[in-house]
C-alpha cells in the first residue's frame, strides 16, 4: 500500500489526477505511476490497485 498511497508523491494522493493528460508528455515523468516493477513482480496485484484507486 506504500508503493499506492506513498507519504506525499504517491500515485493515488497526488500523481491520479494528472495521469490521464499528462502521461504520454516526456518532459513531465511526475504524472506516470511507477508501478510497474511492482505488478511485474507481483508485490502489489492490478486488482488491488484499482480497489484502492476506486475507494
Amino acid at each position: 500500500m506504500e508503493v499506492l498511497m506513498g507519504n506525499k508523491d504517491g500515485f493515488l494522493t497526488k500523481r491520479l489526477k494528472n495521469n490521464s493528460t499528462d502521461r504520454n508528455i516526456p518532459l513531465k515523468p511526475k504524472a506516470l505511476s511507477c508501478l510497474s516493477p511492482y505488478l511485474h513482480f507481483g508485490k502489489i496485484s492490478a486488482q488491488r490497485c484499482a480497489l484502492e484507486a476506486r475507494s
